[in-house]
């Protein structure tokens, strides 16, 4: 059976070496792992802002600084800008930005296992997915068509897989944001899904698909969020309104999701 895995001298494991009893304190939520996607100017990277801090952003497109000057100045938020330029040709170098990306992860995991970060975000995986077509397709053996093979497909899984799961794995809050895709257009019907590595949607605990509706009786807009997923609970799809952190763990509370209560952030 799978737990009968033997140590070096040969001694067979107890099944009681790999699994524990979950109590009911154990199974409260100490932290989320949240995709966020939907249009631009929406609120993604507003309603990353709003997690948990001390906050850590990956930014690939340059708009977090300005959100949080305008929105979170007194908030400790930390971001890392990666530029694709380079500015000495002119041209995109994806190399470098996929390198510069993977090492800020690397940068995270360490200042996470030194404590105090409560929150990280990388925003967006869209950049940084397309960054990896790129990529790969300076790498990868083309088909006589010019097409990527389907199994040149592996090396930029691969490696968008090391990036996710190192973040969505530490002790604390992830988020992910992405843009939006339209992958059948009918006449009467437009479907679109996030522009990420399609993979990802089971990797996230929730996912969140924003757009923006107009106030009735006004001509300013409203930001909203409808809840696709939540891992924890079989629930019809619901729409959160002016999007936040502490709302959206309001309403995970209030549908019955363990969550404790230093989910929240300062308010």
């Amino acid at each position: 059976m799978a737990w009968n895995k033997p140590k070096e001298n040969g001694e067979v494991l107890n099944v009681d070496a790999f699994f524990k009893r979950v109590e009911s304190e154990e199974v409260k939520m100490k932290y989320l792992k949240v995709g966020i996607w939907g249009p631009e100017g929406c609120g993604k990277t507003y309603f990353s802002m709003t997690a948990p801090e001390p906050i850590l952003i990956i930014d690939t497109d340059g708009g977090a600084e300005g959100v949080r000057t305008h929105h979170f100045e007194d908030k400790d938020i930390r971001i890392f800008f990666v530029d694709p330029v380079d500015y000495d040709t002119g041209k995109i170098d994806v190399e470098r930005a996929l390198n510069d990306v993977e090492d800020a992860v690397k940068a995270i995991a360490k200042a996470v296992k030194q404590g105090g970060i409560k929150t990280v975000v990388l925003d967006s995986g869209t950049d940084i997915w397309n960054w990896m077509y790129t990529w790969l397709e300076g790498i990868a053996h083309l088909t006589k068509i010019g097409t990527i093979p389907q199994f040149e497909w592996g090396k930029a899984n691969e490696r968008w897989r090391k990036i996710f799961h190192t973040l969505k794995w530490l002790p604390v809050n992830f988020i992910l944001t992405g843009q939006e895709k339209v992958i059948s257009e009918k006449k009467e019907e437009v479907v679109k899904r996030a522009a990420w590595q399609k993979q990802t949607r089971y990797w996230v605990d929730i996912k969140i698909k924003v757009f923006k509706k107009t106030i009735e009786g006004s001509n300013k807009w409203q930001f909203c969020g409808l809840l696709e997923k939540i891992r924890f609970m079989q629930i019809e799809q619901a729409t959160l309104c002016n999007l936040s952190w502490n709302k959206l763990i309001d309403y995970l509370k209030k549908i019955g999701v363990k969550v404790d209560d230093s989910l929240y952030a300062k308010r």
